[in-house]
Formats: C-alpha cells, structure tokens, sequence
C-alpha cells in the first residue's frame, strides 16, 4: 500500500522514537544563557559529576505543568549534593514574530 512520505502505516506525520541509543542518552544540548546571578553560562558547564533533572520552560503556565512532575523528584533528592535541578527559561523571540 502506498502511502505519503513522511508518514508511518498508521498515517502519522510524526514517527517517535522507540528506543534511544544508550550513547546518544548521555549527551544534551549546550544551551547559552544568562544565571540568576547575571553571570554568562551554558548547560555543559553544569551537568558533570551530578544527577540533572532539566525543565525547559516557556510560560508561565508549562512553569505550572512540569512543577507537578518534579516536586517528587525533588523531595526524592531533597540535600543530596550529587543533585542539581535547571530550569531553562526560553524567552520569546522577538525576531519570529510570535509565531511558531
């Protein structure tokens, strides 16, 4: 049967992966940014040596959303100094209008 490229048997535009390769799941993205502090950083310079819990966060409703899911995790981890939760804040862009 044919059926339009791009898409799986079903007909979804999206094929999701199934399995992540265990070298690709030790990488992230280097994300530069300002700290609270003000001081310049990137996400790569705060990963080694810790257990990371990550949120990318864009409005203050997703802000609402993912504190549901890591407010165990961080009662889990609650003093462990092998511990870091990072919240990147994504600013809206000027530049694209405010489309997506």
């Amino acid at each position: 049967m044919d059926r339009p490229a791009g898409t799986d048997p079903r007909g979804r535009k999206f094929i999701s992966v199934t399995r992540t390769d265990s070298q690709r799941a030790l990488y992230f993205p280097d994300i530069a940014g300002k700290a609270l502090t003000g001081a310049e950083t990137h996400t790569s310079d705060l990963f080694p040596g810790k257990v990371s819990l990550v949120s990318v966060l864009n409005t203050r409703i997703s802000e609402e959303h993912v504190q549901g899911f890591v407010e165990p995790v961080l009662e889990d981890w609650e003093g462990s100094p092998h511990f870091r939760y990072i919240q990147v804040s994504q600013a809206r862009s000027d530049f694209c209008g405010g489309r997506l």
